[in-house]
């Protein structure tokens, strides 16, 4: 059996998809109307919540692959980044720097590879250009930095030479056809059902390939 372990924050946990409850779920039904056997079946499992960080999951992620790897194979997926990038008026500084995160990506596939699990970093999505500087529970995010932050997932993957991947989710938002406006409900950060849709996609093209490593 093979299990997807999804992991992040507001945006893996599927918020203002209405329709469809996020890419996460929608990963969930299109393996769950493969017609396969038992032993040949994809589970996804997601353990995402609203304003959660990659320090958060650090503290789980081991216990949690340990325990899924004793019932098969592991992908473990991570959407992060925008949580950390926020900057509160109290600081002019994002809650978790970038030299920061940078190291807590590299220990979060550090466990994942010590359990011998192959490893999806999906980058957070680009904010609405049509706002100007919005703000999301009292704090900015500003898109060139968080830019920065989907580029030390990037080096972080392409460094690696075990089964691990990047989802360049503002790619896939550049490339969709659409304005990325259109991709993105009325607060300027979080993906709607449209972008919840290309999101699903860019995850599966990816997923794809990481099985055929």
């Amino acid at each position: 059996m093979r299990h997807l372990y999804i992991d992040g924050d507001s945006t893996a946990y599927g918020m203002h998809d209405k329709e469809s409850g996020g890419w996460p779920h929608r990963l969930h039904m299109a393996y769950l109307n493969q017609e396969t056997r038992l032993e040949d079946t994809t589970f996804v499992q997601s353990r995402a919540y609203p304003g959660r960080t990659l320090a958060g999951i650090l503290r789980s992620v081991n216990t949690t692959l340990r325990d899924f790897r004793r019932m098969g194979t592991v992908t473990a997926i991570v959407q992060t980044g925008m949580n950390e990038v926020k900057i509160f008026p109290s600081s002019d500084n994002p809650v978790v720097p970038r030299e920061l995160f940078g190291r807590q990506i590299l220990q979060f596939c550090d466990i994942v590879r010590e359990n011998d699990c192959s490893a999806l970093l999906v980058g957070p999505p680009p904010i609405d250009p049509t706002l100007d500087n919005p703000t999301f529970s009292g704090a900015l995010i500003q898109d060139k930095m968080l830019a920065k932050y989907s580029e030390t997932m990037r080096d972080v993957a392409e460094s690696r030479d075990w089964p691990i991947a990047y989802v360049d989710t503002r790619a896939a938002f550049a490339n969709s056809g659409r304005p990325v406006s259109e991709l993105l409900s009325e607060d300027g950060y979080h993906p709607n059902t449209p972008g919840h849709a290309v999101m699903f996609e860019a995850v599966s093209a990816a997923l794809s390939g990481l099985a055929n490593r």
